[in-house]
C-alpha cells in the first residue's frame, strides 16, 4: 500500500463496528452521536475516491433573505456573545495598523509527497521543542492515517482532520493542486492531530467549542516564521496570507453584527446597516441579496477561526522567549473542556489580549508588514 494514503479495509470495517454498535445501542442521544462518526466514515470513503468534497467546504447556501436571517440569528443565538465582543473589539486596533497589500496569492509549485513530508520534517526539527517532537514524528509516520491527493477543487479548504470517538481513531485528509499552500496543509492538521483527543461531543456544549482552531493557527503562524527563515522567493507569503486572512474573518464578523443590529420585524434596515459600516471604512451595500454573497461563511466558523488566530498571537510572542512555555500554555488550553468562562480561561494561561488593547496582534502586524 502506498505511503500517506487510508486503508481502504480498515475505514471500511470501522464502518461496520459502528453499523453494529448504532444497532445495539439504545441511548437516543448516543445513537445520533455513532451516525455522526459513521457519516464521517462515508464522506472519508467519498474523499478516497474524489466522488464528493462536501466534508471540508465551510459555505452556506441560501434559498431567500428570511432564510438567511432566521440563520444569522440562530448563529448569533447560540454563540459566545463575550468571544464575538472581543473579536469585535480587535477590530480597530489592528485596522488602525494593518495595510492591505497586493501579493501573489496563487504561487505554483512541482513537488512530489516525499518532498512535502521532508520540508514537514525539517519544520519538526527547527520550530517544535525537543520534548515533543517525537509527538509529532510519531503521528506523521502513522502513514495510513494519513491521505495526501490531489484534487483542484478542494484549493481553499484543502484538509481536515477527522476524530472517531467511539474507536479512538483519528486520521487526517490534505488535498493538494500543486500550488504553495499546499506545503502548510499538512502541518496545519499536523497539529490538530497531535493535539486533540478523539472526544468530539463534549466540547460541543460549551464554550469551549470557539477554541478548536488555536492549534491549527498556531502551526500556521510558526510555519510562516520557519518559511520566512528558509525561504528565497516571496519568504513572506504564509505570514501576510495569514493575516489577510484574519482580516477577512474579522471584517465579515464586524459585518454580521451590523447585519444583526439592523434587522427589525425579520427586514433589514439598509440605511442603519450601511452607516454602521461607513463607520468602520467597511464595504456598503445595495440591496440585501449582495449581503447573503457576502457573508456566505457561517458565523461560528468565522468566530473559530479569527479567535483560534488571535490566541495563537499571544503564543507566539510568548514562544519567541520560551517555546515550551507557549507549548505547555497550547495543552492547557486543549486539555479543558467544559468551560464557559473562556476570559478566566485565557487569563489562567498568560492570554491577554482582551486586557492589553491586542498589543501583540499590532506588534506582530507591524512586524510582517515590515518585513514585506
Amino acid at each position: 500500500m502506498p505511503k500517506y494514503q487510508w486503508n481502504y479495509q480498515e475505514i471500511k470495517e470501522n464502518r461496520n463496528t459502528l453499523q453494529q454498535m448504532y444497532h445495539e445501542e439504545l441511548d437516543i442521544t448516543e445513537k445520533e452521536n455513532i451516525k455522526e462518526i459513521i457519516e464521517m466514515y462515508d464522506n472519508m470513503l467519498s474523499l478516497m475516491f474524489k466522488t464528493s468534497n462536501n466534508y471540508i467546504n465551510d459555505d452556506c447556501c441560501f434559498d431567500d433573505i428570511k432564510n438567511f436571517l432566521d440563520n444569522q440569528l440562530m448563529s448569533y443565538q447560540y454563540s459566545d456573545i463575550s468571544i464575538i465582543n472581543m473579536l469585535l473589539h480587535s477590530y480597530l486596533p489592528f485596522k488602525n495598523v494593518y495595510t492591505p497589500t497586493d501579493y501573489p496569492t496563487d504561487i505554483p509549485i512541482i513537488a512530489t509527497n516525499d518532498e512535502l513530508i521532508t520540508i514537514v520534517n525539517d519544520f519538526i526539527h527547527k520550530m517544535i521543542p525537543n520534548n515533543i517532537q517525537e509527538n509529532f514524528i510519531e503521528s506523521l509516520n502513522k502513514y495510513n492515517n494519513i491521505h495526501l491527493t490531489y484534487n483542484i477543487k478542494n484549493r481553499d479548504y484543502g484538509g481536515i482532520t477527522l476524530l472517531d470517538s467511539f474507536l479512538n481513531k483519528k486520521y487526517i485528509y490534505v488535498a493538494r493542486d500543486n500550488h504553495l499552500m499546499d506545503i502548510i496543509k499538512l502541518p496545519h492538521e499536523l497539529f490538530h492531530y497531535v493535539f486533540c483527543d478523539c472526544d468530539v461531543f463534549t466540547p460541543c456544549n460549551y464554550s469551549t467549542y470557539y477554541l478548536s482552531e488555536i492549534e491549527g493557527s498556531f502551526a500556521n503562524i510558526l510555519f510562516g516564521d520557519y518559511y520566512y527563515k528558509q525561504a528565497t522567493i516571496n519568504p513572506n507569503f504564509f505570514n501576510l496570507n495569514f493575516l489577510k486572512l484574519y482580516n477577512d474573518h474579522i471584517e465579515a464578523i464586524v459585518t454580521n453584527n451590523a447585519l444583526l443590529d439592523s434587522v427589525s420585524n425579520n427586514k433589514i434596515r439598509m440605511n442603519k446597516l450601511n452607516k454602521y459600516l461607513n463607520y468602520f471604512g467597511l464595504p456598503t451595500f445595495q440591496n440585501p441579496t449582495e449581503i447573503v454573497d457576502y457573508l456566505s461563511t457561517p458565523l461560528e466558523i468565522l468566530i473559530k477561526y479569527a479567535f483560534g488566530y488571535l490566541i495563537a498571537i499571544d503564543l507566539y510572542t510568548m514562544y519567541q522567549n520560551d517555546p515550551e512555555f507557549s507549548f505547555y500554555l497550547l495543552k492547557n488550553l486543549k486539555f479543558i473542556k467544559r468551560e464557559n468562562d473562556i476570559v478566566h480561561l485565557l487569563r489562567n494561561n498568560h492570554i491577554t489580549f482582551m486586557d492589553d488593547d491586542y498589543e501583540n496582534l499590532k506588534k506582530y502586524t507591524k512586524k510582517i508588514e515590515r518585513q514585506n
